[in-house]
């Protein structure tokens, strides 16, 4: 008797041992998503530290000797 209700044709098997090996076993099946989820990642990060430097940048502005509209 199977441990199942149903059966499915070509079903996925996965690594029960360990929830390692289990989360690990459906990474492999979807190979995109960690490399999309590092890829975003990154750019995230990017985009977060160049706000910083436009922070940085529009303070030198006002606290410069003569901010002006046009140099915006």
């Amino acid at each position: 008797m199977a441990s199942r209700e149903f059966a499915v044709d070509n079903a996925p098997v996965y690594n029960r041992t360990s929830p390692l090996r289990w989360i690990l076993s459906h990474a492999r099946h979807y190979a995109y998503l960690p490399v999309i989820t590092v890829l975003a990642s990154i750019l995230s990060n990017s985009l977060l530290s160049y706000s910083s430097v436009l922070v940085g940048q529009a303070f030198a502005w006002i606290t410069g000797p003569d901010p002006a509209l046009a140099d915006l």
